[in-house]
C-alpha cells in the first residue's frame, strides 16, 4: 500500500490493518514541513519498524515551511532535501528506510539547483557531504533501498 496522498487518519487506519510493509513513495516529514500530506514522526517510525520505505519528495514547497509556492521555488534548495533525508533517516532509526521519491513525473515545484531529473547527481553530491562521503549509504538512499523494497514486496502473478 502506498500511503503518499493519505491523510493522517487514513495513514493510521492503514497501519492498523496492514499486514505487509507500507510505502510512502513521495512524501516528507510533517515536523519539518507542516503540510497536510506530510507524515508524522510516529507514522514514519512504524512504517520503518514494519520494513516499509519512505521516499522523500523533492518539491521545495513540501520540504520546508515556505509561505507559498512562489517563495519555495525562489528560495528552496537541495539543502532542504538533504535536511529532510537526514531527518527521516534519524526518525526511522536507519537510512535503510529512506529513498528518493522525486515525483518529477508529476506537477511539482522544483528548486533552481535541480529543476530536472538529469541533474540528480547534484543531490547525490550533497548527500555524500552530509553522510561523510559514505558511498554505500548514499547509494542505498538513491536507489538500493527502493530496489530492495520492490524485490521483497512486489508480487508478480496471483498465487
Amino acid at each position: 500500500v502506498d500511503i503518499t496522498h493519505a491523510s493522517a487518519t487514513a495513514v493510521r487506519d492503514v497501519l492498523d490493518c496492514a499486514h505487509k510493509p507500507i510505502v510512502a513513495s513521495h512524501s516528507a516529514a510533517r515536523t519539518l514541513a507542516d503540510h497536510a500530506y506530510g507524515l508524522y514522526d510516529d507514522h514514519m517510525q512504524e512504517i520503518a519498524q514494519r520494513g516499509g520505505l519512505i521516499g522523500v519528495i523533492l518539491d521545495p514547497y513540501l520540504l520546508a515551511n515556505y509561505a507559498d509556492v512562489t517563495l519555495a521555488k525562489r528560495h528552496g534548495s537541495l539543502r532542504d532535501a538533504v535536511r529532510m533525508v537526514r531527518y527521516v533517516a534519524k526518525i526511522c532509526g536507519s537510512h535503510r528506510s529512506v529513498a528518493i521519491g522525486s515525483d518529477y513525473s508529476g506537477y511539482i515545484g522544483r528548486s533552481a539547483e535541480m529543476n530536472r531529473l538529469s541533474q540528480i547527481g547534484r543531490l547525490r553530491s550533497r548527500l555524500l557531504k552530509e553522510f561523510g562521503e559514505d558511498e554505500q549509504v548514499v547509494e542505498d538512499i538513491m536507489a538500493n533501498n527502493a530496489i530492495r523494497f520492490l524485490r521483497e514486496n512486489w508480487r508478480t502473478g496471483f498465487a
